[in-house]
Formats: structure tokens, C-alpha cells, sequence
């Protein structure tokens, strides 16, 4: 079977079968070619190039080149692989929040155009399926998937006594939720830490908004540290909680590290993570915040146990192979 698997060279490299650099994208793109190729003869291409006039048994691809590779080439069957909430949904969504803070629309958008695919795999849970569902994919081509990176160890933890709210991200922005990360956990006006981790969004708003916390004694914006660092595992480890009120994700591998981890997730309904041990959170609303500040330690690590079951049970790398490989016999 000549199979063509179409995601970010930037993150994974074919010819050394290696994480390039240890992203979501690169875990879940090894994962995939190991199990394409218990099936054929695989091609691998950024999610950028262009290929025409080829003929191939399966097209795999993320919704950036899914169109423009089935329309300029031949196939039997074809699998886009969703990596993020759905377009237009996350586009409004945004484009409201722009609009209320006066920053720019920025960020990630998927194309439109990736609807005729003959299954369709998901990361993100049900809330994130339903934004497809919204846009018109069937239901009886998607597919819910789930990863995990795997490599940062798991800590049990007693809860600091001045607790450490952690946020970590590529870009600290508008997608994110940067804006409410810092609001909400000032307006929540607890005896408490929060630390922000990655790389503030080159607009000259975000930019100014960090600038705001420079010295803030609770807050401390880190700036960008490679997971792959020992100090990525050390906040992770100091910290108690992910704090993450992002407007739209697939599966974020920031939060899985952190739970991975130890860290409780406080997050929207949005963020992708089908748990909210506390409730799931609301922006603008930072009561969350206030009751997992005062939980009791016991209290923590019942949750904190609790959530290493579920981390368990439901993130397990050989599971989604196997999900990938019983959805492609699907179609076959």
C-alpha cells in the first residue's frame, strides 16, 4: 500500500524516525507513522509542500494541506487528522476577544476546507467534537483519540503553603488566554504564585501587558524554556496547579506535561482536557482560583491520586495506536 502522510517536518524527522523537537506534533506524528507503516510504504511531507499528480492507496493529513493534496492527486481513501478546534468556531471565538481587548486576531485557524475526508481523527475530547459536529462532519467518521508525551515523571506532591498556579504555552497570548491568566489570578486576590512560562506574543499589546507584571510580587513571567530543559520538569514539579482558560485547543501538550506531572489542571471547556477536578473554569470568574488556594492537603492529594487514574486510563500512547490502526481497517 503506497500511503502519504502529510505534518510538520519542523517537528518530526522521517529519515531518522526522530522527535525533532518534543512538541505535541512530533509525539503524535512518530505515533502515527508507526502504525502507517504496519500498513505500506509511507511518504512523508511538510505540512506545507506541494505534491501533485501522485497516486496513493491513503492520504493522511492535518486540515492545513488535506485539500490541496486530495485535490491535485490520486487516492483510494483519506484520514484527516484534527490537531485543533474547529475553524470558524475558533475564529469567532477569537475575533470576539479581540475585538473586547483591542489587540489583533492572531493565532493558529485551520483551513476550512477538509470535510469530505473518509474518517476523521480527533484529539480533544467530546467538547471539541461537537465544535466539528457544529460544522457538518459526520459523526460516524470521527474518531476521538488520545496521547500523552511520556517523559516527564510523575510527583506526588503536598500542596505548597503559598500555592503555585502554573501556566506554561508556546506563545503566552490571545488564544491562550494570557489576558485572563493575569486578571483573573490578580482579581482572585489570594495568597498565592503564579508563574508564567513561554514566549509573550510579539504584539506590541501582549508586550505591554507583561510589562505591566515586571514587579509584581506574586507574578513572574519566566519567558521560554524548552521542555526538554531539566528546569521545564523543576517548575513543573515546584508548581501545584496548570492554570489554562484557553479559547480553543486540541489536545494541549503543555497541560498533559503538567499533569503528567502532578499538577491539578484548571481549565476551560475549551482547553480540550476532558477533566475538571475542581469544575470546569470560567473567564473572568476566578473563584476556582480561590478554592483550590484554600483546598486542604488531603484534600489535593485525593484529587491528585485520583487524577493519575484517570491520566492512566485514558493517555496511553499504545491505546491511540491502536485506535488509529482499528480506524484505518475501518475504511480499508
Amino acid at each position: 500500500m503506497k500511503i502519504l502522510l502529510s505534518s510538520s517536518v519542523k517537528h518530526f524527522d522521517p529519515i531518522k524516525k526522530e522527535v525533532k523537537i518534543r512538541h505535541s506534533v512530533g509525539v503524535l506524528v512518530e505515533l502515527l507513522s508507526q502504525v502507517l507503516e504496519e500498513f505500506g510504504d509511507v511518504t512523508y511531507i511538510g505540512d506545507a509542500d506541494q505534491l501533485q499528480g501522485q497516486d496513493f492507496d491513503l492520504i493522511v493529513s492535518c486540515p492545513r494541506n488535506f485539500d490541496a493534496l486530495t485535490k491535485f492527486n490520486t487516492f483510494r481513501k483519506s484520514i484527516c487528522f484534527f490537531n485543533i478546534a474547529e475553524s470558524d468556531y475558533l475564529h469567532r471565538t477569537l475575533l470576539a476577544e479581540a475585538q473586547r481587548l483591542g489587540c489583533k486576531l492572531s493565532d493558529c485557524f485551520t483551513p476550512r476546507r477538509y470535510y469530505h475526508a473518509d474518517l476523521n481523527f480527533l484529539i480533544g475530547g467530546q467538547d471539541v467534537m461537537e465544535q466539528y459536529l457544529e460544522a457538518g462532519v459526520e459523526y460516524d467518521k470521527i474518531r476521538l483519540v488520545y496521547y500523552r508525551h511520556g517523559y516527564i515523571p510523575w510527583k506526588w506532591k503536598y500542596k505548597n503553603e503559598k500555592p503555585v498556579f502554573l501556566h506554561t504555552a508556546t506563545t503566552l497570548g490571545l488564544r491562550k488566554g494570557f489576558w485572563h491568566v493575569l486578571k483573573d489570578f490578580e482579581n482572585a486576590n489570594i495568597d498565592a504564585e503564579l508563574w508564567c512560562v513561554g514566549q509573550v506574543q510579539k504584539e506590541k499589546f501582549w508586550q505591554d501587558l507583561a510589562k505591566e507584571y515586571d514587579n509584581h510580587p506574586n507574578i513572574k513571567i519566566v519567558g521560554w524554556v524548552e521542555n526538554s530543559d531539566p528546569k521545564y520538569i523543576e517548575l513543573i514539579h515546584g508548581a501545584d496547579y496548570i492554570f489554562f482558560p484557553s479559547f480553543g485547543e486540541g489536545q494541549p501538550g503543555s497541560v498533559i506535561e503538567a499533569m503528567e506531572g502532578g499538577c491539578l489542571p484548571i481549565t476551560t471547556r475549551e482547553s480540550g482536557i476532558p477533566y475538571h477536578p475542581l469544575g470546569i473554569y470560567h473567564r473572568g470568574d476566578p473563584s476556582t482560583l480561590v478554592e483550590a488556594a484554600n483546598l486542604s492537603h488531603d484534600t489535593y492529594h485525593d484529587l491528585q491520586n485520583d487524577m493519575k487514574d484517570f491520566i492512566d486510563m485514558i493517555y496511553d500512547n499504545e491505546k491511540f495506536k491502536e485506535s488509529v490502526r482499528e480506524g484505518i481497517k475501518s475504511i480499508l
